[in-house]
């Protein structure tokens, strides 16, 4: 039985003991978990949050990244990344 399958598995129990449970201590508890646990957990959870408000194709990044490649002038710094994201309030 692969670790997915024991997920699964354990799923409808685990959802029963943590009904309880504060979300602090279930991440407290998750820690505890081996690193492909965690990461699996983790990607369910990502995934469960439904869809981005933001999305770029594989193409424009592929442009991005050539564009970059091509004229490095582009590229910021990611202070001033971040300055741009305070400065739209995202």
């Amino acid at each position: 039985m692969t670790f997915s399958q024991e997920i699964r598995l354990a799923e409808p129990q685990i959802l029963a003991q943590t009904t309880t449970m504060q979300a602090k201590d279930i991440v407290m508890e998750a820690f505890k978990l081996p690193e492909e646990a965690r990461a699996s957990i983790a990607s369910q959870l990502i995934h469960s949050l439904g869809t981005a408000h933001h999305w770029v194709s594989d193409e424009e990044v592929s442009d991005r990244m050539r564009e970059a490649e091509e004229d490095p002038s582009v590229l910021i710094s990611f202070d001033q990344f971040v300055s741009g994201i305070k400065r739209s309030g995202s």
